[in-house]
């Protein structure tokens, strides 16, 4: 709800509809203040808003109770607490949206990583054989037949060994690049019951000091050092 002020009288204009906004829209609306004089003797110099400046600017450009009289404009202290917490929650949903993609990255360097993995697997398989068959090639002397004179006896190739180096040079890499993402991932993030208790302390600051500028700057600033102290 919002509450125009008069000198002696408090008026009253619900959300739906808000006066503000039936004065920007509407210019008839204008008329409110220009007849209040007339109909109720008052003058309604103060306005408590939600941070809508449009409304005082026209109230103040068309000067209803004439140049000498000026509107104020009192913020909504709820407003103003609903605004940090809006803009606190921003800020987690961008800290959130910018780990997406390093979140992602790390992932598909992950699954790279476990696919290398497997061919080394397999190519330190190959390895294993060809040693086997290699030392079994050795005690026959190098020789081209069996000792039965059976399937020919072949030199073992070096392939799946350099495989095998390429391989484990491949998962390095890729672990290192996956390194350099985990790096850009924001690891402290903001609680939502961190963004409500620090909306309502900053209310609480606002409210105590009333017509106190520097003590009300001085109880805001207190809430934000404490919540990003680390002791």
């Amino acid at each position: 709800m919002k509450v125009i002020r008069g000198i002696d009288h408090v008026v009253c204009s619900h959300l739906q509809g808000t006066l503000s906004q039936r004065l920007i829209l509407n210019p008839g609306a204008l008329e409110i203040w220009k007849r209040s004089e007339e109909a109720r003797c008052l003058r309604y110099t103060e306005v408590i808003s939600d941070g809508d400046s449009k409304t005082i600017a026209v109230l103040n450009e068309n000067k209803p109770y004439g140049s000498g009289v000026m509107i104020l404009k009192h913020e909504c202290v709820g407003h103003v607490q609903k605004r940090l917490g809006k803009r606190m929650r921003a800020v987690k949903k961008d800290m959130i949206a910018k780990n997406k993609v390093p979140r992602e990255k790390v992932k598909s360097l992950k699954e790279t990583v476990k696919k290398y993995r497997a061919q080394l697997r397999k190519a330190r398989g190959e390895v294993k054989e060809e040693k086997k068959r290699e030392n079994a090639w050795a005690r026959r002397g190098g020789r081209r037949g069996g000792a039965r004179g059976g399937e020919e006896d072949i030199e073992p190739s070096t392939d799946a060994e350099r495989e095998v180096v390429a391989l484990e040079m491949e998962i390095e890499l890729v672990e290192e690049e996956i390194a350099r993402w985990r790096e850009e991932i924001v690891t402290e993030t903001i609680l939502d019951a961190d963004i409500d208790r620090m909306q309502s302390l900053y209310g609480k600051a606002i409210r105590v000091h009333p017509g106190d500028f520097e003590g009300m700057k001085k109880a805001c600033w207190g809430v934000f050092y404490h919540y990003v102290s680390t002791d």
